[in-house]
């Protein structure tokens, strides 16, 4: 059988050399079958070679595939199982499939036995995989990222989330994989402006931010790069997203020794712990866009305003205040909203805000429309509109001055 496989494949090797490699392709694939195990992924990465000289590229993308599992250390293989998904436009998947084929291609070649032809591929993997790389990163400048610029050169790269085939980005996420103007005008806000003043701090630097509804994390990266220490959350599904943009920022933070982590906050379920922790300020953008919005995030403010209970020697856990951006979408549901909040002991003032600039997609027009919003608790106890329990402390909406407890960020996946 084995040398059934070498003739066929001689045969076949002619054919390509030929230029035929429709009837090559035919002839690699029937070797592949006279082949026993490994010995196939030969005849199947040939195949798939000449697979993509004809464009048949999702022929290609399988054949090599198949040749990548029974040798599973072969860097030829990977090589062009990259190429192949490269040149379908799976720029994601390429780059991973082509960094393999080049660490593979580097054992080999730093074996003492190694050949000049394999120190040679390794070279050439190497060069493929940056090249792929590259791609990648202008793919995702050209159609995800945003910039968002502050005060003193400070600039911070921001991801969307968008149905896309050339990377992993999905679009599954919803509304809250993409940027819109409730979250640029807080951002710029955080950037260019000190903390209101019942936060009892100058400037940013040390104060402890919590996010609801994070989404990409604008707000929440914006108060980071200010010097603040900054949980992010929202749902499991955006969390790869939030993680991906602290990643992009993480030089902009240092700079000004802020920190940002992100986690999970589900409102549809009990705050978990590390967002129940000493706070100095919650902030929120466009979470209210829909009636069934209203409810959940009304009780999700009410349990980081009005914690439970104050830990020991009377350090309250929480935050006095939240700043809420809202795009009115309908007084109605804006009515619903203020409804929500009057029922917990929720007080809402609106505050004046400077002129925001456009960002990405976003418009003058959609900014101008924004309305920022200072929360606080106003009375002993809050309770939800139905039912449930609710019964935590409040912090007198008359009480300004004086910041949360000392603390970091803590206990978010990173």
């Amino acid at each position: 059988m084995a040398g059934d496989s070498a003739r066929v494949m001689e045969e076949a090797n002619d054919l390509a050399e030929s230029g035929a490699f429709s009837k090559a392709a035919e002839v690699f694939a029937r070797a592949a079958g006279l082949a026993e195990g490994p010995e196939a992924a030969r005849p199947l990465e040939a195949q798939a070679q000449c697979l993509l000289e004809l464009g048949r590229i999702d022929e290609a993308v399988a054949a090599a595939k198949r040749a990548t599992e029974l040798r599973p250390e072969w860097a030829a293989g990977f090589a062009t199982l990259g190429r192949a998904l490269l040149n379908g436009g799976n720029l994601q998947d390429a780059v991973d499939t082509l960094a393999e084929a080049a660490r593979l291609a580097e054992v080999a070649a730093a074996a003492p036995a190694a050949s000049p032809a394999e120190r040679e591929l390794a070279e050439e993997l190497a060069h493929d995989s940056r090249e792929a790389r590259g791609h990648l990163a202008r793919h995702w400048a050209d159609h995800h990222d945003v910039m968002l610029r502050g005060a003193s050169f400070t600039s911070l790269t921001i991801r969307q989330s968008f149905d896309c085939r050339y990377c992993r980005l999905s679009g599954q996420q919803g509304p809250g994989g993409a940027i819109w103007a409730a979250g640029v005008v807080l951002a710029q806000q955080l950037l260019s402006q000190p903390p209101p003043p019942s936060v009892g701090a100058p400037s940013w630097k040390g104060l402890r931010i919590l996010e609801l509804g994070s989404g990409t994390g604008m707000a929440g990266l914006a108060a980071a790069a200010s010097g603040a220490e900054v949980l992010l959350t929202d749902r499991q599904d955006l969390v790869a997203l939030m993680q991906q943009n602290i990643g992009l920022n993480n030089a902009t933070f240092a700079c000004s020794s802020g920190k940002a982590l992100c986690g999970v906050y589900d409102w549809l379920t009990e705050p978990p712990p590390e967002v129940l922790r000493p706070w100095d300020l919650v902030i929120a953008a466009d979470v209210i866009y829909s009636f069934a919005a209203v409810e959940p995030f009304a009780q999700a403010l009410c349990a980081v305003l009005a914690p439970p209970a104050p830990v020991d020697e009377g350090v309250r856990v929480g935050a006095p205040l939240a700043i809420y951006a809202h795009n009115p979408r309908s007084s109605d549901l804006d009515a619903e909203m203020l409804k929500a909040f009057e029922a917990r002991g929720l007080s809402v003032k609106e505050v004046g805000r400077p002129g925001a600039e456009p960002v990405g997609n976003v418009t003058k027009e959609a900014l101008q429309r924004v309305v920022l919003y200072e929360i606080r608790p106003a009375r002993p106890v809050c309770q939800p509109a139905s039912g449930g329990a609710c019964a935590t402390a409040a912090v007198a909406a008359e009480a300004e001055g004086g910041a949360g407890a000392a603390g970091g960020v803590s206990g978010a996946a990173v």
